[in-house]
Parts: structure tokens; sequence; C-alpha cells
């Protein structure tokens, strides 16, 4: 995998392991099509992968954050 020239190795070795997370998640839990999906701390690395692979899948997310900086940063 290639490292984007302003990622340091350490940041991007975070970015695999949030994905892969979030796509164990998503299987396990079974969800499918038009179903809805709670996500508590959305705005973290694993919540917004898990709100997009939920979105792919033609789900629907529900996000949890915790401060409104955080919230209108998931509704973009």
């Amino acid at each position: 995998m290639e490292i984007p020239e302003n990622i340091d190795v350490v940041t991007a070795s975070a970015i695999p392991e949030v994905w892969l997370t979030s796509y164990q998640l998503l299987n396990y839990s079974g969800i499918k099509e038009n179903e809805i999906a709670l996500i508590h701390a959305a705005s973290s690395g694993i919540g917004t992968a898990l709100i997009q692979l939920i979105k792919k899948r033609k789900a629907f997310a529900i996000g949890l954050c915790s401060t409104e900086d955080k919230i209108k940063f998931i509704e973009k």
C-alpha cells in the first residue's frame, strides 16, 4: 500500500486498521439494505468509516456524537 507523501508511516498504518475493523463490524452485524444502524462515536475513525460502508450497503446510519462540532463533521 503506497503511503501519501504528507502522511507519516505511523499515521498511515492506522488507516487499514480502521477500515478492516469497520468492515468486520459491519459484516458481523448482518445489516442489510434499508436497515438502520446506530453508530456510537460516529465522528471517530471507525465511526466515519462505518457510516460510509453502511451507506454503500444502502442502509441507514444514525450517529451519536458528544459535541456540536462533531455532529457538523459527520453531517458532511
